[in-house]
């Protein structure tokens, strides 16, 4: 109780807001799509935001598995220097494109929870951010 008293309770959430920030940190270090998921319901309130990741012959469930194939790839690199296969600049091109859309999916989901919530996208012309 005395941890919080009088103004003793704003450091102490501040400690604690950093505490959440590097454990969330950590995790992200590892974007597979749990990790993802779990970011969106935390900070934005966006439950299962990887459920927004299909397009044309992409199910969001492929998607899923897409993303965590490719940073697992991306660890075993990172992390030995070298994958178990050859990866061919045409796969690189490629994780790079789905990465891409991956984005566009999220942010377009993101724009359209941030409208239904304060009655604006995040976008909208003459808005300054």
């Amino acid at each position: 109780v005395w941890e919080l008293a009088d103004d003793k309770w704003k450091t102490y959430l501040q400690g604690r807001l950093e505490l959440l920030q590097e454990k969330r940190n950590r995790k992200l270090n590892t974007p597979k799509a749990a990790n993802i998921d779990q970011l969106f319901t935390l900070a934005v309130g966006i439950s299962k935001i990887s459920s927004s990741w299909r397009w044309a012959k992409m199910a969001a469930d492929r998607a899923r598995e897409k993303l965590d194939e490719f940073v697992e790839l991306r660890g075993s690199i990172a992390h030995r220097g070298k994958s178990l296969k050859s990866v061919k600049k045409s796969e690189v091109d490629g994780y790079l494109d789905f990465i891409k859309k991956l984005a566009a999916k999220t942010g377009g989901t993101v724009n359209k929870h941030v409208k239904g919530v304060t009655g604006r996208p995040l976008w909208a012309k003459g808005s300054k951010y």
